[in-house]
């Protein structure tokens, strides 16, 4: 994901129906991690975070069960 310009309150949001997924963002600078697990009752991942700087970030959604693939979306707003 490339950010044009600075986000002061990014959240991200994996919808898949439920199944139990993680997300993962690296920031950046590379040196920043973003994990994101369960989100309150629901099994999708979200990361609701502060002060992203501009440029590009690399995300991987992943799913607690090893060899599981299943179809999301992704959200992105501030």
């Amino acid at each position: 994901m490339i950010l044009e310009n600075d986000f002061s309150h990014p959240k991200l949001q994996v919808s898949s129906g439920g199944k139990d997924t993680t997300l993962l963002i690296q920031g950046s600078n590379e040196q920043t991690i973003r994990c994101g697990d369960d989100t309150r009752e629901n099994q999708d991942a979200s990361i609701d975070d502060m002060n992203w700087k501009a440029g590009t970030y690399k995300i991987w959604v992943g799913s607690l069960e090893p060899g599981k693939h299943w179809n999301y979306r992704l959200s992105a707003q501030q």
